[in-house]
């Protein structure tokens, strides 16, 4: 018989989560591409702000992910190659977005934004 740690969807994709139960939290595959892979996460209640910092893996070399949030739609693109970061980022008015890329930090207020980031 399978343990549960091995036939249960994680609450979240670190191995030492404290529970291994519970499909809602981190454990959705949907949340999990738009806050690691996209990049995008909620920081403040209605989105006012929101975090964009996109995972810093190798194997994966570019996404887009977009949210439609209570003031408009954020969302984000981004490339990672030999030159560096190209993001793409679209914050709905009333709204900050806080990059966190390439050891980089930048807020970002309302209106479309192209960053090039070294790193």
């Amino acid at each position: 018989m399978e343990s549960q740690r091995e036939s249960t969807l994680l609450e979240s994709w670190d191995a030492d989560a404290r529970s291994r139960n519970y499909y809602y939290f981190l454990g959705s595959v949907a949340a999990w591409i738009q806050q690691r892979v996209g990049g995008l996460r909620l920081l403040d209640p209605g989105w006012q702000r929101f975090e964009v910092a996109p995972i810093d893996d190798p194997r994966v070399t570019r996404a887009g992910i977009s949210h439609r949030t209570p003031l408009g739609e954020a969302a984000v693109q981004w490339e990672h190659g030999p030159g560096g970061w190209k993001v793409i980022v679209d914050v709905p008015q009333g709204a900050t977005a806080c990059v966190f890329i390439a050891n980089a930090h930048r807020e970002l207020t309302a209106g479309h934004h192209v960053l090039h980031l070294d790193g």
